[in-house]
């Protein structure tokens, strides 16, 4: 997956940055960025990090939220089936507990009928 995806190494920011599970601003798509704002939300995926901007993270990391938010915005349009893909492969989530991600047609037709056998 990191030959395909490297950005999911990253250790400050993406899927090993934050506890797997849905966002916790939206509960839809699976966090993607710590962060530190006086809303108390511990992780947020890239939309939501989107609408709340540098107010997710305190004064203090100003420039932590706007290299995250570039991070972010950089990622390819399937970074929430990376991230959960990612979490299934280290077994940190269970299949079809966020994303049931058998039918998404983002993924290729044999990883897809991979997840159905499961």
């Amino acid at each position: 997956m990191l030959e395909a995806e490297p950005w999911l190494a990253a250790t400050e920011r993406g899927p090993q940055a934050v506890d797997a599970g849905p966002c916790d601003r939206c509960g839809q798509l699976p966090r993607l960025l710590p962060t530190c704002g006086p809303d108390g939300l511990p992780g947020v995926c890239r939309p939501c990090a989107e609408e709340l901007g540098t107010d997710a993270w305190c004064d203090g990391h100003l420039a932590e939220a706007e290299e995250s938010l570039a991070w972010a915005a950089a990622l390819p349009d399937h970074w929430d089936v990376a991230v959960t893909l990612w979490w299934l492969a280290t077994g940190e989530v269970r299949l079809g507990s966020l994303v049931d991600l058998r039918a998404d047609e983002r993924l290729p037709a044999p990883v897809r009928r991979a997840l159905t056998s499961r």
